[in-house]
C-alpha cells in the first residue's frame, strides 16, 4: 500500500519538503483544500530528467538545478487526486486535496497549556523538598499535572513516531514518544502498586522540547519579517502608458514591454531601459552607494530604486518574480528553509542514534535484571533512565535553530545569505572583503576638507545647493549650518545635469559641480595645471567651486566618514 504523507500546518500555510533523487520522496503527499500550500523541492540528483519541476493542472512549471532548492506555492481548490512530474514527465507523484481537518492547537497554545501545568508540578517538587507536602499529594499531584500535557503536548510527537515506525524508520520524536510514554505507563502502574513514580520526567521533557520547538519557530518568524520589509521597498503602482496615455495601474498589472513614466521622487516600480528622459536615481538599496547614478536613453534602471530629479520613461524588461528586488527576496526565502549539509548528517546520524540507546536501553535492562540480579522495578528504572536522558537531544533541536538564527540575523544586519551550505562555511573563512560606502562607511557623504577660506566657499557653495536634495548639497548645507553661516540669495539659477549648478551670488556669477564642469571653462593653461595637481594630492572625491568674476577655484573634499563602530582596515 503506498503511502500518503500530509503536509504541516505552519502559520496558516501547508508545508512539506519532497527530495527529487531516484524518483520522488515522499511521492504522494495530501493537502487541504483552500489553505495555501508551499511545495519545497530538494534536487540531489545531477539527472536532466528533474531539472524541471511541473504541476500541469495548477500551470506551474519550474526550472531547479543541481543540489537547488525550489518552493511551489499554490493554493489548492480541487478535491481528489492531482499528479505532478519532472518536465519530461518520466518521474511522477502526486497529492491529494481533501476537505479541510478540524483546526487544532497551535505550537504556541501547545507551549502555553504544557507551562501552566508545569507550574503545578514545580511547586509540587519543592514541597517536597522542604517537606510541606506528603508523598501521597505528591503522587496524585504529578499524576493530575502531567496527563493533561501527555494528552495537548505528546500526541504531535507520537503521531510522528508512529509514522517513522511504520516506514521503518526511527528519528528524534521516536526517542521522545518512547522515553516520555514509557515513563508515563511506568508511573501510572506504579501509582497503584505503591511504587515510586516518575511523573514529572515525561512533563518536563516535553516543555522543554515545546520551549526549544517555540524558540525555533520565533526564528522563523523574524527571517520573516526581514523579508516583508524588503518587499515593503517595491512600488505599489506604476503609471503606464494605456491608449496614448499614461494611467496608474497596479504593480501585478504590469507586462514586459511597457512604456513607464517615472516623475521626481517616485519609485521606479520594475527593471527596464529608460527610452525618454535624463536624470538621477539613488540606487543605494541595492548597490549601498550613496551618490546617485546618472541615467540616460539606453541606460538600465533597477525596480524599486527612487528616481532625484528629472522625469523618465523606461520600457519594463524585467517584471514580477523576475526583478532584482524580487530575487534578492528569494534568495532570503530559499535560506529560511534551506537545510545546511550538517542537517543531512544529523538526520543520518539520528537514524542510527535513536535504534541505538533503544538497544542500549534494553542492554541496561538486561545487565541489572539478569546479570546483576537487580529486583525487576530497579533494573525497569535503570533502562527507562537511559531513553529519558537521551530524549531532548540537542543533536535535532541545535541545528536548525542555529540555521533559522543565523539568517534571520544576518539579513537583518544587510547580509543575505544564499543558503544554509554558505551560512556552515563561513566558519572557514580566513580573509573578508568588504565593500566601503555604508559598510566601513556611513553611506553619507560629509565635508571633510576646504581649501581656501571656509567661510566664504561655504556661504557661496551653501547658498546654491540650499533647495537641492542631492546628497552631495545635503552634506554642503549641513557643514554650512554647522558653521552658523548665513545664506545669500541666488539668482538665475541653473542645473547642470551631470555637471553641477550655477547662479548669480551679490552679482557675481558662481558654479558648483564637478571636473566636468571646468570642460570649455575660459582658464589659463598655469591654473588647470594647479587643478590637476591639486585633484591627485587630494585623491578624493572633490567639489569645485569657481567664481567667474574673481577667476578663483576653491576645491572641498567631500567623503563618506567611516563608521566609528568599523576596525581598521588595512
Amino acid at each position: 500500500m503506498t503511502e500518503i504523507v500530509k503536509a504541516s500546518l505552519e502559520n496558516g500555510i501547508q508545508k512539506i519538503r519532497i527530495r527529487a533523487e531516484k524518483g520522488y520522496h515522499p511521492a504522494h503527499i495530501q493537502l487541504q483544500k483552500g489553505i495555501p500550500a508551499e511545495i519545497t523541492f530538494h534536487r540531489t540528483t545531477p539527472s536532466n530528467c528533474y531539472k524541471e519541476i511541473l504541476f500541469e493542472e495548477e500551470g506551474i512549471l519550474e526550472p531547479i538545478g543541481v543540489d537547488e532548492e525550489k518552493t511551489i506555492c499554490f493554493t489548492p481548490q480541487e478535491l481528489g487526486e492531482h499528479a505532478f512530474s519532472c518536465g519530461m514527465k518520466m518521474q511522477k507523484g502526486s497529492y491529494t486535496v481533501v476537505e479541510k481537518t478540524r483546526k487544532s492547537l497551535s505550537l504556541l497554545q501547545r507551549f502555553w497549556i504544557t507551562s501552566i501545568f508545569t507550574v503545578p508540578l514545580v511547586i509540587i517538587m519543592i514541597g517536597m523538598s522542604t517537606g510541606g507536602i506528603s508523598h501521597q499529594v505528591m503522587r496524585w499531584g504529578t499524576f493530575l499535572a502531567t496527563t493533561p500535557i501527555m494528552l495537548v503536548a505528546g500526541g504531535p510527537y507520537i503521531q510522528s513516531a508512529w509514522a517513522s515506525f511504520k516506514k521503518h524508520n526511527a528519528n528524534m520524536d521516536t526517542l521522545v514518544a518512547l522515553g516520555t510514554l514509557v515513563a508515563y505507563f511506568y508511573s501510572l502502574v506504579a501509582l497503584f502498586a505503591g511504587l515510586p513514580v516518575y511523573f514529572e520526567s515525561a512533563a518536563f521533557i516535553f516543555f522543554f522540547v515545546l520551549l526549544g520547538a517555540v524558540f525555533e519557530e520565533k526564528m522563523r518568524k523574524n527571517t520573516s519579517q526581514a523579508v516583508e520589509k524588503l518587499l515593503d521597498l517595491q512600488a505599489k503602482t506604476a503609471e503606464v502608458l494605456r491608449d496614448d496615455s499614461y494611467v496608474q495601474i497596479p504593480l501585478e498589472q504590469v507586462k514586459v514591454g511597457d512604456l513607464i513614466r517615472v516623475r521626481p521622487g517616485e519609485k521606479i516600480a520594475v527593471d527596464g531601459v529608460v527610452v525618454e528622459g535624463v536624470s538621477s536615481i539613488d540606487e543605494s538599496m541595492v548597490t549601498g552607494e550613496s551618490l546617485p547614478v546618472d541615467k540616460t536613453v539606453g541606460d538600465t534602471v533597477i525596480g524599486s530604486t527612487i528616481n532625484n530629479s528629472g522625469t523618465l520613461v523606461f520600457k519594463a524588461e524585467k517584471v514580477g518574480s523576475e526583478t532584482v528586488l524580487a530575487q534578492i527576496v528569494d534568495f532570503v526565502k530559499k535560506a529560511q528553509t534551506s537545510r545546511a549539509p550538517i542537517q543531512d548528517l544529523t538526520d543520518k546520524i539520528s537514524g542510527i542514534f535513536v535504534p541505538a540507546v533503544v538497544i542500549l536501553a534494553i542492554l541496561t535492562f538486561w545487565i541489572w535484571f539478569v546479570l546483576l540480579e537487580a529486583s525487576f522495578v530497579a533494573s525497569l528504572l535503570y533502562g527507562v533512565a537511559v531513553l529519558i536522558i537521551a530524549c531532548p537531544c540537542a543533536l535535532g533541536l541545535a541545528t536548525p535553530t542555529a540555521l533559522m538564527v543565523g539568517t534571520g540575523r544576518s539579513a537583518k544586519m544587510g547580509v543575505l545569505l544564499k543558503n544554509g551550505t554558505v551560512l556552515q562555511e563561513i566558519q572557514k573563512v580566513q580573509t573578508l572583503v568588504f565593500d566601503k560606502t555604508g559598510t566601513l562607511t556611513e553611506g553619507k557623504p560629509v565635508v571633510t576638507d576646504i581649501i581656501g577660506d571656509e567661510a566664504e566657499v561655504l556661504g557661496l557653495a551653501a547658498s546654491l545647493e540650499e533647495a537641492s536634495q542631492h546628497p552631495l548639497a545635503q552634506a554642503i548645507v549641513k557643514r554650512a549650518s554647522e558653521a552658523e553661516l548665513e545664506l545669500h540669495t541666488v539668482e538665475n539659477f541653473q542645473a547642470m545635469h551631470g555637471k553641477g549648478v550655477s547662479g548669480q551670488i551679490n552679482g557675481k556669477q558662481v558654479l558648483l559641480g564637478n571636473a566636468k564642469m571646468l570642460d570649455g571653462m575660459d582658464i589659463s593653461s598655469a591654473y588647470q595645471e594647479n587643478l590637476k595637481n591639486l585633484k591627485k594630492k587630494l585623491k578624493q572625491l572633490c567639489t569645485w567651486l569657481l567664481t567667474m568674476k574673481s577667476k578663483a577655484c576653491l576645491p572641498c573634499k567631500i567623503f563618506p566618514r567611516k563608521m566609528p563602530s568599523s576596525p581598521s582596515v588595512s
